[in-house]
């Protein structure tokens, strides 16, 4: 099979095989004979395997067509043959008797018994040859006729011979011009009889018997011993016969006789068909009559699916009857039924026979005349209507006259060009995609005319019609060995076309040209079509469909998918029966106090594809392009509950369902502030009003998403909940890796003067950060990817200067490079406002009073010189009785110890400072308790309680006491409460 350049494909198939796969590689067919290692024979490369006896009681001839064998034993004993190319002559297997055996290119063989003088016709051996046979796999018949057969078990045929004839060498000389071994052989020259009875000669049948285990010939006794005969006497060349390849080719030939109207010559090789099969009239050969040649190629059923574009018989003519060098017409027919090992001109000579082609050929090898001559037929009609994968062709001469006799060669061969249609695109689609609503594709590919809406101005302002296409003769796995195009089909439900399928624009009709934007391209690729919106009419509803050329054939149109076109946004957009667009607000006035509910209506009219949801936020107009901000149904009620007090600015768009926005519009209201609203120091959530915990995961911990934790004081998985994400940490990175965080407020605020927590982070690169709650902020946490804490909403702030009017100074670093535990304490100072503390290398304890502007520090007070390496530094909050001076506590990382220190405040300077330590509890070692921490009350006993997490994983607690004492908190084994098993460990910092 050849593939050309315009991506059809050119098949050969030959009448006979003409390679064989030998040693992996494929070489021309060889029957030359070479001697085996045991003195036997063997053909160098056949299509079947053929061994020929070296002499002795080895048998005769033997062939084995994959592993289907037959084998044939001469009944005397052979003398050693004499070998030349394909033949091997034994001589005297009789007195006066030669034996010639010639191997053929299909590993069959012919056999030719000379009886070389009348003495050795009166032999009784000759009365009757019997030839013993052993099989493997095959059981041998015959029918008739005399033809031989053997098939397998499933009755394939495996092996074949037509009926034997034998002929004297009695020569009329008249004999037609012929070629003989290569030469040319004149009028009056005679042809070797061992070639085939000459003109003339006495012809006789061979009588054929199979019995067990042996094929017996008899000869005809009359021409044995006939004074007329002359000698030598030829037993016919296919006695032991010409046993060929069977069935299973991919291509078969034969030739039917009316002078041997029974005899199958289906695929033979004989001497009488050396210079090829017959066509026409016969009459210098007795017995002579008219002949006809057949020739059946499998093209297989793959070509079912083809587009024949020609096919071609080609073949040799190779012998000529006339002496001249005038053409004879010669007809080719398709046949039916097929041909096979039973094929005569008794059944078949009246086939059913269509017309094909007619060529005029002249002679062949003839003095004046071209050697060989190539001839070609049309056949395409005949592979064109071809319904079974098998192509049978009829050659027929002129039936009335021997002149125009002629042979063709046995080689013949099917040459078809041929094309496979595209493949039926798939994966049919636009862009955009067609939607129910915003978020609900429906690609309209269904018959039920519930189809999806593309909003106004498409995809940069075209609708995208898409599709895969594919060619079935693309290489598996090289698609753009084939190349194809894609064409388009466009319509509007009203009739009318946008694109007609393989036509050119057409400017007055309106219409596109239906070729695809991407024009030739490889199989399996996907062919665009870009439609300008301007093409499309507000509500209309549109279908499309897509089929792939080759250039020389199309495929089936695909699949119709269909869109609606919704051109115009929603309008009448209010809230509340008002609203302004443009950039200015209507003004709603106020509202509820901060933590109570507001109800407002919004509403918008479309009557295109219908309205979907409201967009809404508290930020800018900015923040609702692209369907962004929060949805709300189309219902339009609206609850919002500000957390803080303020002005606010809403900001509401409509979407309807082909995903059209409208714009923005813009309503204005303020919130009061609740003074008795209440404020949980430690508390992230807002939701509970209670403290939450916040962690920093381990390095490697959480893969998944190793952000910062946050944990109800009722959790009990160490998963948590994401505070912030792993991209909005405090280090270079992004992450939280290695951070220490803290979190606190006082009684009234946090540290930006709203109701819950903002967080405290040191990051690795020692820069400090004050997270604002996204909770307290007009958007919520919503507008901040749902995190409590994230980049976008934070404040850098930078050390403060040490003064020696406040304070020693002595070892205070300039940055936060120093600071090993970061501790938010709530109010130390009485100030309402929440303050932060620093352990730091040295032994150093820092407060930095807290202040109200943002990003800014008060003065750094040195509370401690001494022993607080060693120790871990506890912040238990503010109480109600501590008058606005929260305690530190520290619990002594070795023995386990815990203290409290009051804090004492100079009203006068403003200076704070830590009273001598009382001890609070013992037995809480940091190599059994890594992590530990209070949060402030959580039991509501009135007291602070401790929380730690065990070096097993485990978080456990132990509630404080309002009567303090040395052994308040006890870390004994089974003394603390268990919270949650397993898992803790995850987390390097608590807070």
């Amino acid at each position: 099979m050849t593939a050309n350049p315009d991506g059809t494909f050119t098949q050969d198939i030959s009448a006979s095989p003409q390679r064989v796969q030998k040693d992996g590689s494929w070489i021309p067919l060889d029957p030359t004979l070479h001697r085996n290692t045991d003195g036997t024979y063997s053909t160098a490369a056949t299509s079947a395997t053929l061994t020929l006896s070296g002499g002795g009681t080895v048998p005769l001839a033997a062939m084995d067509d994959a592993g289907k064998q037959l084998a044939f034993s001469w009944p005397t004993l052979l003398p050693t043959p004499t070998v030349t190319g394909s033949t091997a002559l034994y001589t005297n297997v009789l007195p006066d008797v030669d034996l010639s055996v010639q191997a053929d290119a299909q590993g069959g063989f012919s056999d030719t018994i000379i009886v070389k003088t009348a003495q050795g016709a009166q032999n009784p051996a000759l009365q009757t040859l019997n030839l013993a046979t052993t099989s493997t796999g095959v059981t041998l018949s015959a029918d008739s006729a005399g033809n031989l057969s053997a098939t397998d078990d499933n009755g394939t045929l495996i092996f074949h011979a037509p009926a034997p004839v034998m002929w004297d060498s009695t020569n009329s000389a008249n004999t037609p011009q012929s070629l003989k071994g290569g030469a040319l052989a004149t009028e009056t020259e005679a042809s070797p009889a061992d070639d085939g009875p000459a003109s003339g000669a006495q012809v006789a049948p061979v009588a054929v018997r199979v019995a067990d285990n042996s094929v017996q010939l008899t000869p005809s006794a009359s021409l044995l011993n006939s004074a007329d005969t002359t000698f030598p006497v030829y037993i016919d060349p296919d006695t032991t016969p010409t046993w060929i390849y069977g069935s299973r080719n991919s291509a078969d030939y034969t030739y039917i006789q009316s002078g041997h109207a029974g005899t199958s010559n289906f695929d033979a090789n004989t001497t009488y068909d050396s210079q090829g099969t017959g066509v026409g009239y016969q009459g210098y050969e007795s017995p002579t009559g008219i002949e006809r040649s057949i020739y059946q190629f499998n093209v297989g059923t793959a070509l079912d699916s083809k587009i024949i574009h020609n096919a071609v018989l080609s073949l040799d003519e190779t012998f000529v009857a006339s002496l001249g060098c005038e053409t004879h017409a010669v007809q080719a027919y398709s046949t039916a039924p097929h041909i096979d090992s039973g094929t005569t001109w008794n059944n078949y000579s009246g086939a059913t026979a269509n017309f094909l082609d007619t060529q005029y050929i002249g002679g062949a090898y003839n003095t004046g005349c071209a050697g060989a001559t190539p001839t070609t037929f049309d056949v395409t009609p005949a592979v064109t209507a071809d319904g079974d994968g098998t192509i049978t062709l009829e050659l027929r001469g002129d039936e009335n006259t021997s002149a125009a006799f002629k042979r063709f060669a046995k080689t013949a061969k099917l040459s078809y060009l041929y094309d496979t249609a595209p493949s039926i695109p798939d994966h049919i689609g636009s862009t955009p995609i067609p939607q129910d609503a915003p978020g609900q594709p429906n690609y309209g590919c269904n018959t039920t005319g519930d189809w999806g809406w593309i909003s106004n101005g498409g995809s940069g302002g075209n609708v995208i019609l898409s599709g895969v296409i594919s060619d079935p003769d693309a290489t598996n796995g090289v698609s753009n060995d084939q190349v194809l195009y894609g064409q388009f089909a466009l319509w509007d439900a009203d009739g009318t076309d946008l694109i007609v399928m393989g036509a050119a624009a057409n400017p007055s009709a309106g219409t596109l040209d239906s070729n695809a934007d991407t024009n030739w391209q490889a199989s399996g690729s996907t062919a665009l079509k870009r439609v300008p919106v301007s093409k499309l009419i507000n509500g209309h509803t549109y279908g499309y469909e897509l089929r792939g050329n080759d250039g020389l054939a199309v495929s089936a149109p695909s699949y119709s998918c269909h869109f609606r076109y919704d051109a115009q946004a929603p309008t009448g957009v209010s809230i509340n029966g008002t609203g302004t667009t443009g950039g200015s607000c209507t003004d709603g006035g106020t509202l509820a106090q901060a933590g109570t509910a507001d109800h407002l209506t919004l509403r918008a009219t479309d009557s295109g594809s219908g309205l979907d949801h409201f967009d809404w936020t508290l930020g800018a107009a900015s923040d609702l392009a692209g369907d962004g901000g929060t949805h709300l149904s189309s219902a339009g009620a609206l609850t919002i509950t500000p957390t803080s007090w303020g002005s606010y600015f809403l900001n509401i768009a409509a979407v309807d369902q082909a995903g059209n926005e409208s714009g923005a519009v813009c309503y204005s209201f303020y919130i009061p502030d609740n003074p008795s609203a209440h404020v949980t120091p430690g508390d992230i959530n807002g939701v509970d009003g209670l403290p939450d915990i916040a962690g920093v995961p381990a390095a490697g911990s959480y893969p998944s998403n190793p952000g910062l934790r946050y944990y109800t004081t009722n959790t009990t998985s160490p998963a948590g909940a994401i505070a912030s994400n792993s991209t909005d940490g405090p280090n270079t990175d992004g992450s939280w890796t290695g951070a220490i965080t803290a979190h606190r407020s006082t009684l009234q605020r946090s540290a930006s003067g709203t109701k819950t927590d903002d967080l405290w982070a040191l990051g690795t690169n020692h820069q400090l950060y004050l997270y604002f709650n996204n909770f307290n902020t007009l958007v919520g946490t919503a507008g901040h990817d749902n995190q409590y804490y994230s980049a976008d909403n934070r404040a850098t702030f930078t050390r403060p200067v040490c003064s020696t009017t406040v304070t020693t100074c002595t070892g205070y670093a300039s940055n936060w490079s120093s600071v090993r535990q970061l501790l938010a304490p709530g109010d130390m100072n009485d100030d309402g406002l929440p303050d932060l503390v620093t352990e730091e290398t040295g032994n150093q304890l820092w407060f930095f009073p807290g202040t109200s502007t943002s990003g800014q520090l008060g003065t750094p007070q040195l509370l401690g010189s001494s022993g607080w390496d060693s120790s871990t530094v506890i912040t238990p909050g503010n109480t109600p009785a501590d008058n606005g001076l929260a305690p530190l506590w520290a619990r002594n990382n070795t023995t386990g110890s815990l203290s409290s220190y009051a804090t004492t405040l100079n009203t006068t300077t403003g200076k704070v400072a830590l009273a001598t330590p009382t001890q609070i509890g013992a037995n809480y070692p940091a190599s059994t308790y890594p992590l530990i921490i209070s949060v402030g009350d959580i039991s509501g006993g009135g007291a602070p309680d401790l929380i730690a997490v065990t070096t097993t994983g485990s978080l456990v607690d132990q509630l404080g006491s309002t009567t303090p004492s040395t052994t308040e908190f006890d870390g004994t084994a089974g003394k603390p409460a268990t919270i949650a098993t397993g898992g803790w460990d995850q987390l390097s910092n608590i807070s």
